[in-house]
């Protein structure tokens, strides 16, 4: 590998050591689960029920994505005992395989690939998204190897990589369907480059294996009451709630993508040519001013969440402006970088049931590639260089604070449930909540609350019950129930969830991906019977 190579894999390979002994985050707990599951019944990987929704159901209810990941993860379970470091470092290879494709990729639109590169491995979406043992790791380095090798193919006339394009795409797919963006860059990319049957079958070939997986589960009687009918149902909430919330979806899509791509949000604003470029940037205010309106609030929203949220929409704008032309203008793999953001945009906007940043980070990715090649063309070199550097600094300075919060609050989930089970000396113990608080109250031996099997009216006298405050889906108590509050103090003021409007992990929490918020990460309710 030549230096630039060396440098994006090292950077990689750093950010996994720096965060291996992150507990627990997020949806980890549901596809350790799964794994667990595979271990004890590899041919029945969904067949048993979980407490995720507040409520003992199904996995096959609760997972609406293909097993492909769990089996992965799976052998990584049996040789590491779970231990979050070892787990985390098993997957190492992913990550370096998603940064080196990435890069590859970067090589072929830019004479100068390293920083932006950095900048979008750097950025908090994908920093801190891409840390967690979840599907869209591997749709990463699947994805984006599966699109470098389409590309090798395409550019330099090498049919032989075609095939294991394909393969690699195929792969991001049964890790998860909504890396079905990565098929239409394909599509953006080879279109009047390719025949269009021809294109029409390399995407049928390529999507085969899932279309098969699924067949077989439906004559297995499993599929729509499976994984096909978990994902559908999904499909479906997505669709019904961007009818009726449409406008809180985009401020926190255009607030998700303008916060997390941060640094893409001033490079609009290098480009001399204000004539048209004014324009352009007057439009995208104005729209903005529109979106937060405060008669399109559907629940307060305090002055400094509606200012933040407007810059970084606005942010975002600017920065997505940059599609509107690269097509017409003949720009290098223009369509490519188009179709791929407009996939994202629509999936998100239109077909999950949240905006949620792991999905922002795709995005990002082709937005940041786009607007390095506009800088290239404008910018002489050391002017380039000077403003690569402070985009790559100020992109490290905030992901690392934020990846310090979020590598605390999910500590906190952790620390509590140890706490707790060594001061409960033997007393029976519930939860309420999920995440990485469940996977840990669960291992320190407490149950969680059944909302169609008692709930709360199973306390007996003498049992414990922890009820955390930043968490989903929480079973509050019945009427008033006093007890010990422990907080969660940062010194750090940003939040990724919380009181603030912050709703990094779904939007659910708030249109913001961060805010600017001195209150506990969390805090947790004690109540004894």
């Amino acid at each position: 590998m030549d230096r630039p190579r060396w440098i994006v894999a090292g950077f990689a390979a750093l950010a996994c050591l720096l965060y291996c002994g992150k507990a627990y985050h997020i949806d980890e707990p549901a596809y350790l689960a799964i794994a667990g599951q595979i271990l004890r019944d590899p041919f029945h990987p969904l067949s048993f029920d979980y407490n995720w929704f507040g409520f003992s159901t199904p996995m096959w209810v609760v997972n609406a994505f293909p097993t492909l990941f769990p089996y992965l993860l799976a052998p990584a379970l049996a040789l590491t005992g779970g231990a979050e470091w070892l787990m985390r470092l098993a997957f190492l290879p992913f990550d370096l395989l998603a940064a080196l494709s990435l890069y590859a990729l970067a090589a072929r639109l830019l004479r100068r690939p390293l920083v932006p590169t950095l900048i979008i491995l750097a950025g908090p979406a994908y920093l801190i998204n891409m840390g967690h043992l979840m599907p869209d790791k591997l749709v990463a380095a699947f994805g984006l190897a599966g699109l470098a090798c389409f590309l090798k193919a395409l550019d330099e006339d090498r049919p032989a990589f075609f095939p294991w394009a394909g393969v690699l795409l195929a792969g991001a797919l049964l890790c998860k369907f909504t890396a079905v963006f990565a098929l239409l860059a394909v599509l953006g990319a080879g279109w009047g480059r390719r025949p269009a049957r021809w294109l029409a079958w390399f995407c049928v070939l390529t999507a085969a294996p899932l279309l098969a997986a699924l067949a077989a589960a439906y004559l297995r009687g499993g599929a729509w009451g499976g994984v096909a009918g978990s994902a559908w149902r999904g499909v479906s909430v997505g669709l019904a709630m961007s009818g009726g919330g449409f406008f809180d979806r985009l401020r926190a899509l255009l607030a998700f993508t303008g916060g997390c791509g941060f640094v893409t949000m001033a490079w609009p604003l290098l480009d001399r040519s204000w004539r048209r470029r004014g324009l352009v940037l007057l439009a995208a205010a104005a729209a903005v001013a529109v979106l937060f309106l405060p008669s399109l609030d559907r629940s307060a929203v305090v002055p400094h969440e509606r200012l933040l949220g407007a810059v970084f929409s606005f942010g975002a704008l600017a920065s997505l402006s940059i599609f509107v032309p690269l097509p017409a203008r003949g720009h290098r793999h223009g369509r490519l970088l188009a179709a791929w953001a407009a996939a994202v945009l629509v999936l998100q906007l239109f077909f999950y049931w949240s905006i949620v940043t792991r999905y922002v980070a795709f995005l990002i990715i082709p937005i940041v590639l786009a607007q390095a090649a506009a800088l290239e063309a404008r910018l002489e070199t050391r002017a380039l260089r000077r403003t690569y550097a402070v985009g790559l600094g100020l992109t490290l300075v905030l992901s690392l604070a934020l990846a310090r919060v979020d590598y605390r609050y999910a500590a906190a989930q952790k620390e509590i449930a140890a706490l707790v089970a060594e001061q409960a000396r033997g007393r029976r113990l519930w939860f309420t909540g999920h995440w990485g608080f469940q996977y840990y109250m669960e291992k320190a031996g407490a149950a969680p609350l059944d909302a169609l099997a008692g709930g709360w009216g199973v306390l007996r006298p003498g049992d414990i019950a922890v009820v955390p405050t930043v968490n989903t889906l929480v079973l509050p108590p019945p009427g008033p129930a006093p007890g010990l509050v422990l907080p969660c103090p940062e010194p750090v003021p940003l939040r990724l969830m919380g009181r603030g409007g912050a709703g990094f992990y779904s939007s659910n929490f708030g249109f913001l991906p961060y805010s600017v918020d001195g209150s506990p990460l969390d805090s947790f309710r004690i109540l004894v019977r």
